[in-house]
This record gives structure tokens, C-alpha cells and sequence, in this order.
């Protein structure tokens, strides 16, 4: 983008600049100043939504007699921080004890929107569990994939896969997070991953072990190429179980939220904040979003555009007259001094959404403050329905869109797997959902669909925004900017 203080005249006391406008411009109109130094109106559009978008794509165990025999454990996926049409999923088969990670590469749009798979790449050869996925949303082709050997002695690790090619993968050099971490810290379940937005190849890692009781951790992993290096794990949450913890970035650099569910408080629901000092760890006071039993399935996603805003999902008991375990969502708003407070629950899917098993709550970004929620009613190891909802917020308070119809054609799933979502970064509103699908004597598949939900996004930021037209401007005419921004 052209620098405003070039467009400037060299000793203008008047704060007014001549451009010239790529489309009519009112008289006293915001504008924004483009790359090429013209000028355009500020202006919205909205996305069409369609949910699904297309048809499920599916993918059975790399082998198997036959191979739909076989059950993929813990789906996760993340969508390429640099690339629309791509994604990574990961999952541990059942049938070979591998973890194997797949290109997933998405054509079209809307109801004609397809997913395709490329060969899969062996992360780690041997049984595991605990798998988890993120791409670094600074760079193009760059995942952090974490997951726990169940070998003895059993470790946790961190390595980089890499895009090759247009469906390809390469894989870095796997590091032990023990060497960092006390054998009372491995192995580590329940991991979760966030990127640090604001800095280049930071992440943060945050689980819980595998004790009695269980505590939770978090981490800084630092990456240079496809090498990670860990700082010193800090614990969180007290000496109690502490079960499901998730991690979000803030918008604002070096600030994360954690939440979680605190068994040493009555099962409540619990959040709080980390601020990073370089690799060094320091957490908030905890702050309880739901004072009631909260089933350990609890997430939060942080709104990327405005920071110390996010959205608490999880499955718990509710208000009164809700007896059974609801999907449930809160905003969560963190103020200067790092104080989280919430807004008024909404109940998600209504008093039928029993029993929530899977909740995952995921930012779609391009300003639209939306947020995507799916979640699994379920009695048991199983359940049969996949939801998605859509979650608008405004201040404290959440609007819903209304839940999707079941999106595994009724076939039951395997949520002891989870359910993994990945929101593109790159397209607003677009959403790629994963699990693994068939039980019994059922075909048993990975599965995938995409989504795409209406986000009203405008061609303003802070760092475009320029001022006002001093006068109406024709479309490829110049006129005069009184200087704002």
C-alpha cells in the first residue's frame, strides 16, 4: 500500500491529498487509500451461504482387510494460512498404528463445492493418539503437528509438515517435548495449538496429563524452518484435574485465553488469560463462565479482529428448566488489565441438543465478528447427528443463525474421535468439518465437507482507512481527501 505521508505535499500544513477514485465517490464519503495510491468508497458485501456446500468426501485406512473395517481415531484439520483451496487433516487408523496427514484440496463453491484427498504422509510410524493440527496463518504450506507415542516410554512431540507440490507433504524432524518438560508431564491428552498471529514462528501449546490428578500445561514452541525448540512448560489451573483445556490467540500480540474445566471447583467451567514475554509463560486470574458441571468438551476461539473478544462453547448444564447437558455459548471479553467477564448464555440447538458430547467453536474473520459452533448430541461412545450453528455477537450478547441439518447422512460417528473444524483464513466463511464416520458392522470412513456461511465483510481497516472526500469524485477522476486516517 502507498504510504500517505508520500501522497502529501513536502511542507502542506493543510492535511488534504489529491487522488484520483476507482469508483464514484459522494461528497463527505469515508474512503480508503488502495496500493496503487487511488482512492475508493467504503463498502460491504455479503457472502452467499450454503450449508453443506457440496457433497461429504471420504477416505478409508491406508490399508485394511478390507479397509473400511478400520476406524481413523481423533480427526483434526487446519486450513492452509495461505492458501484458500487447501487443507491438512490428520488422524491415527486404527488398522496400521500410524498417524498419517492428507492434502485436502477444495474446488468450486457453493452447492457444487468438492473436496479431493492426496496421498498420505506417514507422521509417525507407530501407535499414538492425541493428534493435533495448526497452520501457521504467516506463512503458506506450514503446519505444527502434536502427538503422543503410545510406546513405553510414551512422549509427546512437535514437528512441522510442509506443503510439496499441489498435494504433497514433507515432514521435518520431530522433537521430544520432554527434554523440556518433567516425566510427570508426559504423556500429555487433550493437546491444543495457537499460533501467535503478531509473531513470526511462535506458537503455544497447552494439554493436560495423563496423572492422577490431571494438570494442565502450556508451552511456547518456537520454529525456525522445520526445527522446533521449546520453552519451560508452566502449570495452570490449580493441583485438581483440570480437563480440556484450549487455547485461542488474541488479536492483540503476545495475549492468549485459555479455558477449561476445573474438577477441583465443581466441575465449573473455567477461562483465563496468557501473556507471553518472549518464550516465558504468565497466566491471569481465572475467571469461571459457567458455574455449573461442564462436560470436558469446553473451547473458545478468539474474535481476529477485535481484540479481547471470543466465544466460550461447551456442553453443561444449563439454566433452569434445561436438565440435561446442552450445547452452550458465552462471549467472553478481556479487559486492559486482563479481567474476563461474560455475556448472558445462549443455549444452542435448543433443549433437543442433549447429552453434548463434542462442542468446537472457530472465528470466521474478515471483520464479520461470526463464529461457527458444531457440536455432537450424544448418550454414548457414538453419536448420530453432526450440527453446525453460526454465532453472531454483538457487545455481550450472541445471536444465533439456526442449526444445519445432520451432516453425516445418518450414519453414526465415532466422537470419542472429535470433531474437527478449520475456518479459512483466507476466504470468510468458508469452514472445512471433519470426523470419522460408521460403527459396528458399518463401512468406516474419514470424512470431510465444507461450508460456506454468510459473513458481511468491508473493504475498511484500520491501517486503509484515509479520510473523507472533500467533494463528490467521478470514477476515474481526482479530487480532494481531507486527511483522517
Amino acid at each position: 500500500m502507498s504510504n500517505l505521508s508520500d501522497l502529501l505535499p513536502a511542507g502542506a500544513s493543510g492535511k488534504t491529498i489529491e487522488a484520483t477514485a476507482t469508483a464514484t465517490i459522494t461528497s463527505k464519503a469515508p474512503v480508503i487509500l488502495n496500493s496503487a495510491g487511488t482512492v475508493s468508497p467504503i463498502s460491504e458485501s455479503t457472502s452467499t451461504e450454503t450449508i453443506p456446500a457440496g457433497s461429504a468426501a471420504s477416505y478409508t485406512a491406508v490399508s485394511g482387510s478390507p479397509a473400511s473395517n478400520y476406524r481413523d481415531n481423533m480427526v483434526r484439520m487446519s486450513w492452509d494460512g495461505g492458501d484458500t483451496d487447501k487443507f491438512v487433516i490428520v488422524s491415527d487408523e486404527n488398522y496400521d498404528q500410524k498417524l498419517h496427514a492428507r492434502v485436502g484440496t477444495v474446488a468450486n463453491s457453493g452447492g457444487s463445492t468438492s473436496i479431493s484427498f492426496g496421498t498420505p504422509l506417514v507422521v509417525f510410524s507407530g501407535a499414538c493418539c492425541n493428534d493435533q493440527i495448526e497452520a501457521d496463518p504467516n506463512s503458506t504450506g506450514k503446519w505444527l503437528v502434536q502427538y503422543n507415542d503410545r510406546g513405553t516410554p510414551a512422549n509427546d512431540y512437535c514437528v512441522i509438515v510442509s506443503a510439496s507440490g499441489a498435494t504433497g507433504l514433507t515432514l521435518g524432524t520431530a522433537v521430544d517435548r520432554g527434554g523440556n518438560a518433567s516425566a510427570s508431564q508426559e504423556p500429555g491428552r487433550q493437546h491444543t495449538i495457537a499460533w501467535d498471529p503478531n509473531v513470526a514462528n511462535q506458537a503455544v501449546i497447552v494439554w493436560m496429563t495423563s496423572d492422577s490428578p490431571a494438570l494442565a500445561y502450556a508451552q511456547v514452541v518456537t520454529v525456525s524452518g522445520t526445527t522446533v525448540t521449546y520453552g519451560t512448560a508452566v502449570s495452570f489451573g490449580g493441583s485438581s484435574n483440570i480437563l480440556s483445556p484450549t487455547i485461542s490467540a488474541d488479536k492483540e500480540s503476545g495475549k492468549f485465553l485459555v479455558s477449561y474445566r476445573d474438577d477441583g471447583n465443581s466441575n465449573y467451567g473455567t477461562a483465563n488469560t496468557i501473556t507471553l514475554t518472549g518464550t516465558s509463560i504468565a497466566f491471569g486470574t481465572p475467571a469461571v463462565y459457567q458455574s455449573a458441571d461442564v462436560q470436558g468438551t469446553g473451547d473458545i476461539a478468539c474474535d481476529p479482529d477485535t481484540a479481547g473478544k471470543a466465544i466460550v462453547f461447551f456442553g453443561g448444564y444449563g439454566p433452569v428448566g434445561y436438565t440435561d447437558r446442552n450445547a452452550q455459548a458465552r462471549v467472553c471479553t478481556r479487559d486492559s488489565s486482563d479481567a474476563l467477564t461474560f455475556g448472558t448464555v445462549s443455549i444452542v440447538g435448543g433443549t433437543a441438543a442433549t447429552n453434548v458430547a463434542v462442542t468446537t467453536v472457530r472465528a470466521l474473520g474478515g471483520g464479520s465478528g461470526k463464529f461457527v459452533l458444531g457440536f455432537m448430541p450424544t448418550n454414548n461412545a457414538y453419536a448420530s447427528d453432526l450440527i453446525l450453528d453460526e454465532a453472531t455477537y454483538s457487545g455481550t450478547s450472541i445471536t444465533l443463525g439456526g442449526n444445519s441439518s445432520d451432516l453425516t447422512g445418518g450414519t453414526e460417528m465415532y466422537s470419542q474421535g472429535g470433531l474437527g473444524i478449520s475456518a479459512d483464513g483466507n476466504t470468510a466463511g468458508r469452514v472445512v468439518t471433519g470426523w470419522s464416520q460408521g460403527t459396528g458392522s458399518n463401512p468406516k470412513y474419514t470424512r470431510a465437507i465444507c461450508a460456506d456461511i454468510a459473513v458481511t465483510t468491508s473493504n475498511v481497516t484500520a491501517a486503509n482507512f484515509v479520510g473523507i472526500a472533500d467533494a463528490g469524485i467521478a470514477t476515474s477522476a481526482t479530487g480532494t481527501i481531507v486527511v483522517q486516517g
